[in-house]
């Protein structure tokens, strides 16, 4: 298999032009950029570990999509031709509901949804969390394999991948000299939100992490360190091989 391989293959998508308003967009990423100090709270309780904004693997991602601070947002089809240049992914405007599902199936075939109206806010998110991270080998390996293993599951393994793919790429945690930091989705819009109770930060296990559901605003969940996102795709690929789920 490969990336010539005909399920891979998909008709061109009508370029769609990014129409949203300048002064929000650039708003988003003045938030996003924030670096979040410990808090009276946390540092009363003796946590150590401190509450930062998002990863480096984001911000290059940001980069690489054309997507600069401060900056109006490219077109779509700018940022689509961008993605293609640096992963494996092409992006596929949708004009109906996605399903979590469906987003994990596309990406076992190299595509990510969004949706076609430019100003949705799953667009922003993204634009903004989860584009970036396909930029980067191990994101979009990890991406692909949540979805190939997607193909053949049943509702459970469905189910799994699902908080998989959520406490990873939307809100996982890596470590960069020696400060955890958030990865995905959740950091691109609401980034105080997506940051963890300093006491509440554990080791990242496939076989535990599932037990957590999915939350769109995760302050109150326990989150996990996933060390490194190299790391946390290759733990979790031997996951699913161990499931039956990936050849």
């Amino acid at each position: 298999m490969g990336f010539e391989d005909p399920r891979f293959e998909e008709p061109a998508v009508r370029p769609i032009a990014w129409t949203a308003d300048d002064e929000v967009a650039a708003t988003v990423f003045a938030r996003a950029a924030i670096a979040h100090p410990r808090s009276d709270r946390a540092a009363a309780d003796g946590a150590t570990q401190p509450q930062i904004g998002c990863a480096a693997v984001v911000r290059r991602g940001r980069w690489l999509l054309g997507l600069r601070p401060g900056a109006p947002l490219p077109p779509l089809d700018e940022v689509a031709r961008r993605l293609e240049r640096h992963s494996w992914f092409r992006l596929r405007p949708c004009v109906h509901d996605i399903a979590p599902d469906e987003l994990l199936a596309e990406a076992g075939r190299f595509r990510v949804l969004v949706p076609a109206a430019p100003d949705h806010p799953e667009t922003r998110r993204a634009l903004l969390g989860r584009l970036p991270l396909l930029t980067d080998r191990a994101g979009a390996s990890l991406a692909n394999a949540l979805g190939r293993a997607s193909w053949s599951a049943t509702a459970d393994d469905r189910e799994h991948l699902r908080r998989l793919a959520f406490w990873t790429l939307e809100a996982g945690l890596v470590r960069e000299r020696g400060s955890l930091r958030a990865l995905g989705a959740t950091v691109a819009v609401e980034p105080w939100l997506a940051l963890p109770p300093l006491g509440d930060v554990r080791r990242f296990d496939p076989d535990t992490v599932v037990a957590t559901a999915p939350r769109l605003r995760p302050a109150d969940a326990p989150r996990f360190d996933l060390g490194s996102l190299e790391a946390a795709a290759a733990i979790t690929r031997a996951s699913l091989r161990a499931r039956g789920l990936l050849g």
